[in-house]
């Protein structure tokens, strides 16, 4: 029972830190923090909402003509940099989304093998014991 405890169990913890611990790790610390970019697109968001609204009193309101056309550049360039950042974010975020059955079934590949593996060390040392004398 000592081989169990002392060479089995320690092989098989390697064997499903190899296959399923380490890769889970590793792809957390390779997915990227989508925070920031998900701030960024709101402070655009909110860019484009505050460029709208000066349109709207420059049309209203406007003392110069030439400051309706500029305003209107603002907004129009304000529109494009949200729709372009927005659209990047959703392609990435697909992307992701579209990745999860994949790494799911790699991980649970893993965890299968190291259980086969675990079956398989314990087996062995069944066999062992069944031909040793004192057991």
């Amino acid at each position: 029972m000592n081989a169990l405890e002392n060479d089995v169990r320690p092989l098989c913890s390697e064997q499903l830190s190899a296959s399923v611990t380490v890769p889970a790790t590793q792809r957390c610390d390779d997915f990227p923090s989508y925070q920031p970019c998900v701030d960024k697109r709101r402070s655009y968001m909110l860019d484009m909402d505050a460029y709208e609204r000066k349109l709207e009193k420059a049309r209203s309101k406007a003392k110069d003509p030439a400051e309706v056309p500029h305003r209107e550049e603002q907004f129009s360039r304000a529109q494009r940099r949200f729709a372009h950042f927005s659209d990047k974010l959703v392609d990435d975020l697909t992307l992701v989304d579209q990745s999860r059955y994949e790494l799911a079934g790699m991980l649970l590949e893993g965890f299968v093998e190291s259980q086969q593996f675990m079956l398989e060390r314990q087996s062995e040392v069944m066999r062992v014991m069944k031909t040793m004398p004192n057991y």
